[in-house]
Parts: C-alpha cells; sequence; structure tokens
C-alpha cells in the first residue's frame, strides 16, 4: 500500500482478508450503545484493566476478534473476544499497527502478531509476551468453553452474538490455559478465558479456526512470514486489476480497494446444498453478512480488469431459478425477490472499457444467462407489451425512497433506464457470440426507450411514475426519477437539459457531498435517510457516470469532487447525510465496499473524463 494507508485505524475498518470471516477491530464505542447491567448484578473489572469504562460495562475498549455475521443484518455489531496482551499474571497496555498483511501489538515487554492464514484459519504469535483472550457473558448464555484432545481449547460462543459460533485454539508453540467457572446465580459461566502463554524460548504460536479442524488441529501450517508476504501480494494484485485514479485520491483508493478485498467471501464449501455458489462481496463484515444482488454489477465498474468485472457482473448468475435471482444471498441463505436489474449498465462499462479483452467463454456465459433472466423481467413485470413495473416496495432497492407512498405495480423511469441498457448490453454480447439476434436486443431496447418517453413530462421538466393498472400518473422528488440521464445521449437534447438542471440545483438534488436521494424541496426529504434525502453511493454511479456520458461534464466533475471530498473526510460510505453533522458510526464501519466502488469508479472518471475542464 501507499505511505498514506500503510497504518489501518481500526477504529473505522476491520482488519481481515479476503475471502475469510475472520476480523480484528478496535471497539471505542463512538456510537455510545450503552449495556448497562441489571440492577443488583455484580460486575467484574478485573479483565482487562486498561479497557474498562465505567460508563460503559459490556463494550470495552479495546481489540477484539469477531467473525462476519451470516444472512442477514445483525443488531448493534460488537467484537466476541477482547485480545490483551499480558506479563507476569495480568494485561498490559499496548499499541498496535494494522497493514493489509498483519496486525502487530507491542508493549514494553514483547510484540504479538496477528496473521490471517486460509479462510478458515487465524494464526496468533508472540514473542515475550503472552495473550489473554477474553469474552464477558450475558445471563443465560448457555455458552461453553472446554479443552479437547491434543491441547486444543474450544470456545463455542453460538449462542452469544449475531455471528457467534464455535472456535478451536491450538497451540502451535507455548501452551493454553482456560478459565472458566460455572455461576449458579447465572446458570452458566459469567467470563471464559484462555491465555497463550510463552515457551522456554519466550515464544507462543496459536492457530485458531472458526470450524472443527481436521483431527483437532493436525493440519500442515505454512510459516507466519510466508502468510503475511501472501497476504501482501494477494492484495498488490487486487490493487492492479482496479480502475486508474488521479494521484490526489490515490490513498483513499486504496483504503476503499481494501474494504472490497476483505468483503469478498468465498463460496460455500458445504458439499451437501451449498448456498453460496460464487464468490461474492457482501455488503459489508461488520453489520450486513450477506451480498446484495445489484450491487455485484456496480462493484465491477471500479474494475480496469476484463476478467474480474465479468465474474462480478455474473456471480449471481448460478444462483437463478427459472430466471430469477436472489436479491440477498449468504452462506446460510438467499432471499428471492426481485432487485433493480444494475446488469445493463455495467455490462456496457465492461464493453466499452474492456475493448476486445472480454473472452469469448465469458461473453457466452454471460450472455446465456442475463438473456434468461431479462426474460425473467419481461414476463412477470409486465402487464402490456413494452411497458414494464416494479410490482411490490421492495423491489427497486431504496424502501425509504419517497415511491413508497404511490400506487403498485408502478412504473418508473429508473426501471425503464435499466432496461433498455439491459437489452442494448444483451445486443453488444450477441454481436460478440455471433448468435444473429442483434437487431431483435436493439429493437426491444429502442421500443422500451419509446415507452419511457411517454412518461415525460414536458411542461414540468422531469420524468413522472405512472400506476401500472390505473394509468395515472404520479410526480416524485426521488433521484430514482432522474436516473434515466444513466442514457447518456440516448435520451433527446432538450430532456436531456432539463434533467442536468435540476440536478444541479443546489436547493434540490446537488448537496455539499453529492447528490441527494431525494429533493431538499420535497415534503418527504431526510438528509440522512437512505433513499430519502442522503448520498447513497449506489445512486451516484449511475447519475454522475450518466452526467459524464451525456456530456454535463462541469456538473459531472463538480459533483464527484464534492463526493470525493466528503469520502476522504468521513470514510468510503455506503451512505452520507447530504447535510448537517453526520451520523456516528459503528466500530470499524466508516469505509465498505459500495462506497469504496463509487469512489474508485468516480476518481477513475474524473482522472479520463474531466480533464479538459
Amino acid at each position: 500500500m501507499g505511505n498514506s494507508v500503510a497504518k489501518l485505524d481500526l477504529t473505522k475498518i476491520p482488519f481481515g482478508r479476503t475471502r475469510s470471516r475472520f476480523m480484528v477491530f478496535e471497539e471505542d464505542n463512538a456510537d455510545r450503545e450503552e449495556r448497562r447491567p441489571r440492577p443488583g448484578k455484580v460486575v467484574r473489572q478485573e479483565y482487562p484493566v486498561q479497557h474498562e469504562d465505567p460508563n460503559d460495562v459490556d463494550f470495552q475498549r479495546g481489540l477484539y476478534f469477531a467473525v462476519c455475521a451470516q444472512g442477514g443484518a445483525a443488531p448493534r455489531r460488537r467484537g466476541l473476544v477482547d485480545i490483551a496482551p499480558i506479563y507476569g499474571g495480568g494485561p498490559i497496555p499496548y499499541t498496535y499497527t494494522a497493514t493489509p498483511s498483519q496486525l502487530r501489538l507491542d508493549t514494553d515487554r514483547g510484540a504479538v502478531r496477528v496473521v490471517l492464514d486460509t479462510s478458515d484459519t487465524m494464526r496468533i504469535a508472540g514473542k515475550g509476551v503472552g495473550v489473554r483472550l477474553y469474552v464477558k457473558l450475558p445471563f443465560m448464555s448457555m455458552t461453553s468453553a472446554q479443552r479437547l484432545p491434543s491441547g486444543v481449547v474450544e470456545y463455542n460462543l453460538r449462542s452469544v452474538y449475531a455471528g457467534g459460533g464455535v472456535f478451536f485454539f491450538k497451540p502451535l508453540k507455548g501452551e493454553i490455559t482456560l478459565d472458566s467457572k460455572f455461576d449458579p446465580a447465572l446458570n452458566g459461566p459469567e467470563y471464559i478465558h484462555a491465555e497463550f502463554l510463552p515457551d522456554e524460548n519466550g515464544e507462543f504460536e496459536v492457530a485458531a479456526y472458526s470450524m472443527s479442524p481436521d483431527e483437532w488441529g493436525y493440519i500442515e501450517y505454512q510459516d507466519i512470514d510466508v502468510c503475511v508476504a501472501d497476504a501482501e501480494g494477494e492484495f498488490k494484485s487486487f490493487l492492479e486489476k482496479l480502475s486508474g485514479v488521479d494521484a490526489r485520491w490515490q490513498g483513499l483508493k486504496e483504503l476503499s480497494a481494501y474494504a472490497m478485498w476483505i468483503s469478498y467471501q468465498a463460496k460455500s464449501s458445504t458439499p451437501v446444498m451449498p448456498t453460496l455458489l460464487s464468490d461474492m462481496i457482501y455488503a459489508d463484515m461488520m453489520r450486513e453478512g450477506q451480498a446484495r444482488a445489484y450491487e455485484q454489477p456496480l462493484y465491477s465498474m471500479a474494475f480496469a480488469d476484463a476478467g474480474e468485472a465479468a465474474r462480478l457482473i455474473g456471480n449471481n448468475l448460478p444462483h437463478m431459478q427459472n430466471g430469477m435471482l436472489p436479491a440477498e444471498i449468504s452462506d446460510s441463505r438467499p432471499n428471492f425477490r426481485a432487485f433493480p436489474p444494475t446488469f445493463g449498465v455495467a455490462a456496457l462499462h465492461l464493453l466499452k472499457t474492456a475493448g476486445g479483452k472480454l473472452s469469448a467463454s465469458a461473453a457466452e456465459t454471460l450472455y446465456a444467462q442475463l438473456a434468461e433472466h431479462y426474460g425473467w423481467w419481461i414476463g412477470s413485470h409486465s402487464l402490456a407489451a413494452d411497458h414494464l413495473s416494479y410490482n411490490t416496495r421492495d423491489e427497486y432497492g431504496f424502501s425509504a425512497s419517497s415511491y413508497s407512498v404511490l400506487p403498485f405495480p408502478l412504473e418508473t423511469p429508473d426501471l425503464y433506464a435499466y432496461m433498455i441498457l439491459y437489452a442494448e448490453a444483451l445486443a453488444e454480447l450477441s454481436a460478440l457470440v455471433g448468435d444473429g439476434k442483434r437487431d431483435e436486443w436493439a429493437a426491444a431496447s429502442g421500443r422500451l426507450l419509446d415507452t419511457l418517453l411517454t412518461l415525460w413530462d414536458g411542461d414540468g421538466g422531469r420524468f413522472v411514475c405512472r400506476g401500472a393498472i390505473s394509468g395515472r400518473r404520479y410526480e416524485s422528488d426521488s433521484l430514482l426519477a432522474y436516473l434515466p440521464v444513466m442514457l447518456g445521449k440516448r435520451l433527446p437534447p432538450d430532456i436531456l437539459d432539463a434533467l442536468a438542471g435540476r440536478l444541479g440545483d443546489e436547493d434540490a438534488f446537488l448537496s455539499p457531498y453529492g447528490f441527494r436521494s431525494e429533493s431538499g424541496k420535497s415534503r418527504s426529504f431526510n438528509a440522512a435517510a437512505e433513499g430519502r434525502g442522503a448520498v447513497d453511493a449506489a445512486l451516484q454511479m449511475p447519475v454522475i457516470g450518466g452526467l459524464f456520458d451525456a456530456g454535463a461534464t462541469e456538473l459531472a466533475v463538480k459533483a464527484a469532487e464534492r463526493l470525493l471530498t466528503a469520502m476522504e473526510k468521513f470514510g468510503a460510505r455506503d451512505c452520507l447525510a447530504s447535510e448537517g453533522a453526520q451520523p456516528v458510526r459503528r466500530p470499524a464501519d466508516e469505509i465498505n465496499p459500495i462506497g469504496g466502488a463509487a469512489m474508485i469508479f468516480l476518481a477513475n472518471k474524473l482522472h479520463t473524463c474531466g480533464k479538459g475542464l
């Protein structure tokens, strides 16, 4: 990584590794989520002394290891196990340094290293000091800790926290001690902690698993320095696949790339009925342990590497059943429903930037599966030829949007824009594979454009929505209704000018941090609400990218620079308040993948399209 971000602030982003569920973050309780004890409950204070906050009993400051919770948004995310260096029988002060390849804890007596080996293994090693892993347990937690053969220690934390599980600690050097006493008043242990103690050479090393290791830990291990070098090489290779940005944004790009890199989760290894059928990027590691399908194609737009971009566009397609795809999916469950069809805008970006670099096999696979999914949309969301509608309020991606007060099924400008580009992308893919259907797809795209133009309100200078059954027209102040700007010069010049004029209105859509998701003049406006006034990263990509393609370069540059400057200050987030103070984020939650992808895509647009200003 560049010198500007060689060190990671673990209050803002967790330390992790691609395709691993393990992570470590710093709990500073910035959001003041207090969990006070019940009256009369005795609270232990001694583990670890240097982290204790008398105003906040459960959320103590310090470093915690955790695992990504699978299957949907978790309650307030917290670490599983507090990591504290020890010497002379007790915890001692430390400082830490985190890079993409390792986490180092330094004390006056020695140092500890934390490294992620494989996707299922974390390594902890030290010299001169030991480490205590401490867990404070809630009432009736049904938790256990026990010794297993060959010195392995098991923590069973399934019932404690979202994302809790069973963990095994195998000593490779030194020894492990375990302290966990049953308390009848709590009907379980009050705390558990293991201590990793050095051997006669002053060294210890432990392998930690989030699953049952083969033969209780008898596995071939890489040297820990090899693990570090491998992680460095993997991240460097990942960086090289991303689009280029100007030097000003390079540090933010690397942090954004790191957020994407650690959020890649590997396809299910379960041999019986696996759920996650391909590697996918989760929405984030701290809160929402699942992949959002509509975001996967948007991630691809941050890549210059054609192969990686094609994989991201197509990574949800193996889950298709009769043309339908899950909107969210994790290693534990899929959620089948419709979602915004972002495949077309991403595929066209790939074909434009990749040129002839997309392999024939990749083009054939994408074409066949995308055509099937496009057909599902036409068959399930159309009440008349060349008319499309969202059937329910949970299909357009931003449930808080002011669309929600309108009657469904609903014809919307954004859905037409997505599907126009979808059919156009299929036309280009058809030409690549040579199946002779290019003109059919191009004609379908043209007919949908004609239908979209029937939603144009010339007097109001905007696109409107239309009830699919009643035919009644509804004005909308949602940014979603302005997504046809992504069509660029496919739209008539007067319509493009009108859209750009409204988007550039500082009181309506153009905020100090990018485009508001709801007009500031709307009665539904809420500056901090996702989809109803906040600056949503997933919407900035098609809107600002569309303005660049439409030739509205001055407005596009202004919006992109405002967003990137805000991300530089507040983090490459999925959602920024468009005015006023930014909501305090939970620990390690200031940079996430979709914010990172938007940052890289738009910085690249500035790099390639904004040079003439």
